[in-house]
C-alpha cells in the first residue's frame, strides 16, 4: 500500500500543494523525538497503548510515519488542540454508543476508540490548513465518524 501511495505522490507532490486524506488504519501516539510528522495533540495521548500494539498495528504505524518523514509531510489531526471526541475518527463496533469516555480501551472493553483517519499536508503547506477535527454525531451508518478540514490557499 505505501509503494503504490509513495509512487502516486512522486507523481503529484511537486505539483503545487498537495493533500492526502483516507483511512490509513494507522494509530499514533507521539513515540519518538525525531517523529517530526507527528504534532503534539493526539487522540488519549497519555494511553500505554503504544508499548502493547499488535505487530500489524505497529507495522502500520511505522510505514505511516517513515512515508511521511521521508517526504516532508505532516499528519495535520495532530496539530489542533481538541478534545477527545473531535481527535478521534473511528469507533469499534461493539463500543457502547457515541459517549465518554473517549479513550482507546477501558478495562471492559467498552467505548473503544481511536484514530487512524488522517489528514497530510506537505510540511510547506501546513499553515494553509486551517482547522481538522471530526463530527461524531454525523448521521452516518459507519464505524468511521466524518473528518473535516478548512483549508485555504491564497
Amino acid at each position: 500500500f505505501y509503494d503504490k501511495m509513495e509512487n502516486v505522490y512522486k507523481e503529484c507532490g511537486n505539483k503545487g500543494p498537495t493533500y492526502i486524506v483516507g483511512d490509513l488504519n494507522a494509530r499514533i501516539q507521539k513515540g519518538e523525538q525525531d517523529e517530526n510528522s507527528i504534532g503534539p495533540y493526539t487522540f488519549d495521548k497519555h494511553s500505554t497503548t503504544l508499548a502493547y500494539q499488535n505487530p500489524e498495528t505497529l507495522i502500520n504505524r511505522k510505514n505511516l510515519i517513515c512515508f511521511c518523514e521521508s517526504n516532508n509531510l505532516k499528519l495535520m489531526n495532530t496539530m489542533f488542540q481538541k478534545p477527545p471526541e473531535k481527535l478521534m475518527t473511528y469507533a469499534d463496533p461493539h463500543a457502547n454508543g457515541t459517549r465518554p469516555p473517549w479513550c482507546r480501551k477501558n478495562p471492559d472493553l467498552s467505548n473503544r476508540y481511536e484514530t487512524i483517519d488522517y489528514v497530510i499536508a506537505q510540511d510547506r503547506w501546513t499553515n494553509s490548513v486551517r482547522d481538522c477535527e471530526t463530527d461524531i454525531y454525523a448521521n452516518l451508518e459507519s464505524d468511521h465518524y466524518p473528518l473535516h478540514s478548512t483549508i485555504r490557499i491564497n
